[in-house]
């Protein structure tokens, strides 16, 4: 039970980080609806969602929707959002990210001290601290722009998420900052190769991800060949 109206910022950190550390990390982006769980979310559209139950749509808008937002039922989570949001893919993204922030927050109302910990937890997730100061003490200068392309998230989310480190700093690490950062530090000096050579990062990510898929392939075949 909650005593006190503060953020909890060190226990937005430890969810968020503990999620994280579950997840593969070998892709491009963290897309919110593909990763793993342990507890049950469900990801549907407003649209669909006032299809099955009979809700209208603006029933939904006006008494439960902003950019998105968690139904919860029969003990599933059903985070709703809206199909516009599908255009602007990193917006969406984050929008997703800040509801699992307050399932992972056990949050049962929403006020301005939940959206501050589904915000921080949201950040963590796809920023997180530790990795962005390793960043820091071997490339020096990081910019939003670096965080932006190395996270796939927008600039605006990196130039706040770099505000907050300024200001903030986590009390202890973890065993699971370590697991990320090893797990992420190669697509991150990937980046600052591409960076120094002016290419660009995300092509030439997917362009090594292909080839590597590829080389996988060819060993696969080779193997049952034998």
């Amino acid at each position: 039970m909650r005593t006190t109206n503060k953020p909890r910022f060190n226990e937005c950190t430890e969810r968020a980080t503990k999620l994280l550390c579950q997840q593969e990390l070998l892709g491009r982006a963290l897309s919110i609806r593909k990763l793993t769980y342990d507890r049950c979310i469900i990801f549907d559209t407003i649209q669909n969602y006032a299809a099955v139950t009979g809700f209208s749509e603006d029933q939904l808008r006006n008494t439960l929707l902003r950019d998105g937002c968690v139904l919860k039922k029969r003990g599933a989570n059903i985070v709703l959002y809206e199909e516009s949001t599908f255009g602007h893919w990193e917006r969406f993204n984050w929008t997703l990210g800040h509801e699992v922030g307050h399932i992972y927050m056990d949050h049962t109302h929403h006020g301005s001290t939940e959206e501050v910990e589904a915000h921080f937890f949201t950040s963590q997730l796809f920023l997180p601290e530790y990795t962005i100061r390793q960043m820091v003490k071997k490339y020096r200068i990081i910019d939003a722009n670096d965080l932006s392309q190395i996270f796939w998230v927008s600039v605006e989310a990196a130039k706040k998420r770099i505000r907050t480190l300024k200001k903030y700093h986590s009390q202890k690490w973890l065993p699971e900052d370590f697991q990320i950062y090893k797990r992420l530090y190669e697509r991150i000096d990937f980046y600052f190769y591409c960076k120094k050579r002016d290419l660009n990062f995300r092509r030439a990510l997917i362009d090594r991800e292909v080839a590597r898929a590829e080389r996988e392939r060819e060993k696969y075949e080779m193997l049952h060949f034998l």
